[in-house]
């Protein structure tokens, strides 16, 4: 079957908006593809050479025999159909459901053009052609993915928003990059979406998702979709003393949605993204009490959706406490209500042996809790494929959750969990297959990948965890703080939920600076040779790479390698100013602090040649790992040692003020619109 300019398109008459959109993205790949926009129809005449066929209804339309489909599964066939003169060959793609027609819509662009999920993130464009050839006899009948939902979480996502700016200033990311967003989950199969942290229902992302075929879903800290981050200060949050405020606001939230397509997460956290106890006085003083609560929140809100929904399907969300009290029984469940176990936030999934058929899970590829990775890559491949493995063998196999935060940083991992998602896919022709698609150096390509997860400074007790982008700056923060207090003999200050910092963090509990500063030193000083390798090889290999990959290949692996390699060196030079400053050699010290800033320098210029093109700018947004940050506080500390201004004599070295990212992040919902008035809203979120 020879398809060209002359191939005629046979479309519904009024198509759901999803499909409508669906069809206008394959369109714009035929455009590419061969200079034309396609001729559509609404009721194929029967005259063209050949017909691709969108959708069940168009193809029904046209006499096209369907194929029985299952729900989300769907149908790429050629057949022949009754034209003008003599039989036509029909190219169809269709479902059983819309969105089975979605994805028979992005796989009709896979088939003819080779188009895939991430080519608007990795920059790579649909070759001219004037013609595409598909065998006479083409059949694939894909059935549905191995999860029931899939998606994503744009969590902490401040690279995006500053780099994409909304221009009507109704939401944090312009709306046509939410629509790339959303195209490239459908391309990935993906049904679900949290598009963004701390939102309003009525943000205009959100009716965009809706409008895309995608179902709305809600994260551990927004139950119901309320925006805790915006909660008026002067309202109270306490289920325990103030029960119908918070019922109020669960009622207007899912009020506030229409007749979006929404799974609900229920449960009950404290307004900060935290334990509510930490912030509720009224709240109950042990494990017991606290879990009751939850429970009794939990059956609230699944009254007040049933209300409304009576078909509503329930999420909760356990995150860390939660599984704390899950494992010790304090948590009443009902049966209908799948639990969500979250990962360690480096790729291992808890819960252990209480996960059961049913239940889903929370995954990071992209994690901020000031230990993780926002940059780059951070779950390798194999930990990936174990742990959804293990999902999927113990029935676990409800909803996959996916925290991506900006998603470009970790494009690869994403993705391939997503095939996870769909099917059983190979491990070991996982990095070759992005190799040789991206960078057109497959097992080369893949070796360096592998080099890559596995450098770095791992942690001796969790011997898979390693320091990751984030944690090279927390700990250069944490150790230049204490050590302008000249607090070397204090303990380590990591966090005011001590009980719930990652468990990576714990490797240094209990140590003094100076202790915490040595153990850093000698990791950082194993793990720089193979970061120094690894960096080689990788700018070596670039003349290997095909010349139109070579810009992407630098902005991700060659980035993220040399990320990496600054910001461990940078670490271990913080560390070592520590130890020179405590032994009284302020010289060793200052050209220590001057070498480690001239190393977050030069992953900023890094970040600035990798801004290529549409991605100006991308990385000026930093406020959760804020390389920039520790530029300026390195050459503060340098300054200060060399003028005899430490140790403060107050313990308290004068410092900027560090701001919540989410106050850049979210900053739209505080510039007079109508999300202020939402906000202010005695115990509500959803003005309607």
């Amino acid at each position: 079957m020879l398809l060209d300019t002359r191939t005629v398109w046979a479309v519904a008459a009024q198509p759901p908006s999803g499909l409508a959109l669906a069809t206008r993205d394959l369109a714009r790949d035929w455009r590419s593809a061969f200079g034309r926009n396609p001729t559509m129809e609404e009721s194929w005449s029967g005259g063209a050479p050949a017909v691709v066929i969108i959708g069940a209804a168009a193809a029904q339309a046209a006499g096209v025999p369907l194929k029985e489909v299952e729900a989300e599964g769907y149908c790429i066939e050629v057949v022949s159909l009754p034209g003008e003169n003599a039989d036509v060959l029909a190219l169809c793609g269709y479902g059983s459901t819309t969105r089975g027609d979605i994805y028979a819509v992005y796989a009709l662009s896979s088939l003819l053009f080779g188009v895939e999920p991430f080519d608007w993130w990795t920059d790579k464009a649909v070759v001219r052609r004037s013609s595409v050839v598909v065998d006479d006899e083409y059949l694939a009948l894909v059935p549905p993915p191995r999860f029931a939902y899939r998606g994503w979480f744009l969590n902490d996502e401040d690279l995006l928003t500053e780099w994409s700016q909304d221009p009507t200033g109704r939401t944090g990311i312009s709306i046509e990059v939410w629509d790339k967003l959303f195209e490239a989950l459908l391309r990935c199969r993906g049904n679900i979406v949290v598009p963004g942290t701390f939102i309003f229902s009525q943000e205009p992302q959100v009716a965009l998702a809706s409008r895309r075929g995608l179902i709305i879903a809600q994260d551990h800290l927004e139950v119901l979709g309320v925006n805790t981050y915006r909660w008026p200060d002067d309202a109270p949050y306490s289920y325990a003393a103030h029960p119908e405020v918070l019922e109020g606001a669960w009622a207007e939230s899912v009020a506030a949605y229409g007749d979006s397509e929404v799974i609900w997460s229920v449960g009950y956290r404290g307004r900060h993204d935290r334990p509510f106890w930490y912030d509720d006085e009224s709240a109950g003083a042990g494990p017991a009490e606290r879990g009751a609560l939850i429970s009794a929140a939990i059956s609230a809100q699944m009254r007040i959706v049933r209300e409304r929904r009576p078909d509503a399907e329930f999420f909760l969300n356990l995150w860390m406490e939660g599984v704390e009290l899950q494992r010790d029984g304090h948590l009443v469940i009902p049966e209908d209500v799948a639990v969500v176990w979250p990962d360690d936030g480096h790729g291992r999934v808890l819960g252990g042996g209480s996960v059961r058929p049913g239940d889903g899970a929370y995954y990071h590829t992209a994690m901020y809790n000031s230990f993780a990775a926002q940059l780059t890559e951070m779950v390798p491949l194999e930990t990936i494929e174990q742990e959804i493995e293990k999902l999927y063998a113990s029935g676990a196999s409800r909803l996959i959750l996916v925290n991506v935060s900006d998603l470009r940083p970790c494009l690869m991992t994403t993705g391939y969990l997503m095939q996870l998602a769909i099917e059983k896919t190979d491990v070991r022709s996982g990095y070759t297959q992005w190799a040789a698609s991206q960078y057109g150096l497959g097992d080369v390509g893949a070796d360096l990948w592998r080099r890559y997860f596995n450098s770095g400074f791992k942690y001796a007790e969790y011997d898979e965890i390693r320091l990751e982008d984030n944690a090279y700056h927390t700990l250069a923060h944490l150790l230049l703080k204490q050590t302008l207090a000249g607090r070397f003999d204090t303990a380590l200050h990591m966090s005011v939920i001590d009980a719930h910092i990652p468990r990576a963090f714990r490797l240094l509990e209990g140590r003094t600076l100076l202790e915490a500063a040595e153990l850093l030193l000698d990791g950082t000083r194993a793990a720089q040779k193979g970061w120094d390798t690894l960096a080689a090889d990788a700018a070596k290999t670039l003349s290997d790479v095909l010349p139109e990959r070579r810009l992407f290949y630098g902005s991700h692996i060659v980035l993220q390698v040399q990320t990496h390699r600054c910001g461990n060196a940078m670490l271990g030079l913080v560390a070592q100013a520590v130890v020179s400053l405590k032994d009284g050699d302020a010289g060793a010290g200052i050209a220590a602090l001057s070498a480690a800033r001239s190393l977050s320098e030069e992953v900023l210029d890094l970040q600035r040649d990798a801004e290529y093109g549409k991605w100006t700018s991308f990385y000026a947004g930093d406020t959760c790992v804020d390389v920039p940050f520790t530029s300026w506080l390195l050459e503060h500390a340098a300054q200060a040692v060399q003028s005899g201004l430490w140790p403060a004599e107050n313990d308290q070295p004068t410092l900027p003020v560090e701001l919540s990212p989410y106050r850049s992040i979210k900053r739209y919902q505080t510039l007079g619109n109508m999300w202020v008035d939402v906000a202010r809203k005695p115990g509500g979120d959803g003005a309607r």
